[in-house]
């Protein structure tokens, strides 16, 4: 499932297992032992500190966010174990052409896409990335350009602010606009109606 939100360790309240508990520093890795947390977000350079301590702690959810283009894959390899979910946000920046094969035995991988050049390079690997059994999900593309379920913010619903030619599209309160992109409202689409309107709620249907 994608969680809605991310809530700073610090913060979490009774182990809400609705959220995540993200982790900021390297300070703050003993509270998941602390108060027995079992899904995190946290940053690859954290994680690459704190390995053994995480390893140990028996996590469920790892949500991991790549922010250089030196990441450890074998530090990602090793963290994997059949009894956890491993979550990548992927900024496509650092994206190169075998990565999508080395990180096939990740179960999710979120690409981040910020300017036109880098939602053309997903679009000309998506295929691929289908071959390899992964479902490609993506992050700050309103959703007008792209298909609105594989939008990362349909499913934590969190909108932005937006201008004012957005406000008779058909995506605006779960949409993520970007300045970077064309948009192209849409006032109509009985897909997404029907997806977002049923009874449960969409993060437990995924």
């Amino acid at each position: 499932m994608l969680y809605k939100k991310e809530v700073d360790i610090k913060s979490l309240k009774n182990n809400d297992k609705t959220v995540l508990a993200k982790l900021n520093s390297i300070d703050e890795v003993p509270l998941i032992s602390q108060n027995k947390i079992r899904k995190i977000s946290i940053d690859l350079k954290i994680l690459k500190n704190s390995y053994e301590h995480i390893k140990k702690n028996n996590i469920k959810y790892i949500r991991l966010l790549i922010n250089n283009k030196e990441y450890d894959l074998e530090l990602i390899k090793n963290i994997k174990s059949k009894n956890n979910f491993i979550e990548i946000i992927l900024p496509m920046k650092y994206y190169y052409e075998s990565l999508i094969y080395e990180l096939k035995f990740v179960d999710r991988i979120i690409f981040e896409i910020d300017t036109e050049k880098e939602l053309n390079l997903f679009k000309n690997i998506e295929k691929d990335i289908i071959l390899n059994e992964i479902f490609p999900y993506t992050k700050n593309i309103p959703m007008c350009i792209i298909k609105p379920e594989q939008c990362f913010e349909l499913f934590c619903n969190n909108s932005n602010k937006k201008p004012k030619s957005c406000e008779k599209c058909i995506y605006y309160q779960r949409c993520h606009y970007n300045k970077n992109f064309e948009i192209q409202p849409i006032k109509k689409d009985k897909d997404y109606e029907r997806f977002i309107n049923k009874d449960e709620d969409i993060i437990h249907r995924i």
